[in-house]
């Protein structure tokens, strides 16, 4: 959410002001085009009527955006030993020789604390 000092109001639609905090929740949806049709337009509006804080605020999530896609993420592959292993956990019935149980949680579940106890 955005918070502006100012306070930066423009007419909706139907001539409802529009202020920067009420923007501010719906600018990241408006930048995503997950905005119904009503709520766009009192984005734009606010946008259009100048508001040079929640513009800007737009523009640092487009070159964000820019910056990121720019970004190649490299590819995980797992070791041969692993890809083996889990295989064969997969693989070996509950109650054979070679099945091994997973490992205890090393935290109590929620259900199971009683009031005081630490996790």
């Amino acid at each position: 959410m955005i918070n502006h000092t100012s306070d930066s109001a423009s007419s909706g639609p139907g001539g409802v002001p529009v202020a920067c905090a009420d923007v501010g929740a719906d600018l990241l949806a408006f930048f995503r085009d997950e905005l119904l049709p009503d709520e766009r337009a009192s984005v734009i509006s606010h946008l259009d009527g100048g508001c040079t804080e929640c513009r800007a605020a737009l523009e640092g999530m487009r070159a964000l955006e820019v910056l990121m896609s720019s970004f190649e993420l490299p590819t995980a592959e797992p070791s041969p030993e692993l890809s083996a292993r889990l295989s064969a956990s997969i693989r070996t019935p509950v109650g054979d020789p070679g099945h091994r149980e997973a490992p205890a949680p090393r935290h109590t579940p929620l259900s199971t604390r009683r009031s005081g106890d630490a996790g």
